[in-house]
């Protein structure tokens, strides 16, 4: 019997990856598409090699973390998103509700906080966890799978406030 599988993809890390990996594409009207393009892609390659039987984009919201909380120089030194990419955002957020794939985020955490978060939960459901790293973009649990958890300490279940063990 083959374990169910959960990815979770950590969706503004897929968004920039297509940002940065297609340039210089829009429609004919001028609107910008490369990153629309570029996350549409990899999500229905996703869908179409992994085939799983749950999926979830998690998005950070704006605004400050738990994480800015306690280090107020957490990420102070970043860029703001470009202006072409923060028009693209609408359009991939369709492109989820299009492909039946929820979008997860939650106020004051970061979604790889709630990646680990359900995760983790995910665990709590049966015996089997795999995981991938965030360079990856997703992480996938399967109910049932010979792999073991090597991510999920370190997060409380309603309130992830810790970090991976490996310090990634």
């Amino acid at each position: 019997m083959n374990p169910k599988r959960l990815f979770l993809i950590d969706g503004m890390s897929h968004i920039y990856r297509a940002y940065y990996a297609i340039r210089n594409l829009s429609n004919a009207k001028g609107l910008p598409t490369n990153a629309v393009f570029g996350f549409i892609s990899m999500l229905r390659k996703l869908i179409q090699e992994q085939k799983p039987e749950y999926i979830g984009v998690a998005l950070d919201l704006e605004g400050p973390t738990v994480r800015h909380e306690k280090y107020q120089a957490y990420k102070a030194t970043r860029k703001p998103m470009p202006e072409d990419l923060i028009l693209q955002i609408p359009y991939i957020l369709r492109a989820c509700k299009a492909f039946c794939v929820p979008v997860i985020s939650h106020a004051g955490y970061e979604a790889d906080d709630v990646i680990g978060t359900l995760s983790l939960k995910a665990t709590q459901q049966g015996p089997g966890f795999r995981y991938r790293d965030q360079r990856q973009g997703y992480a996938a649990a399967g109910v049932g799978s010979r792999s073991s958890p090597r991510y999920c300490k370190g997060y409380l279940a309603g309130c992830p406030e810790g970090r991976r063990e490996n310090g990634r």
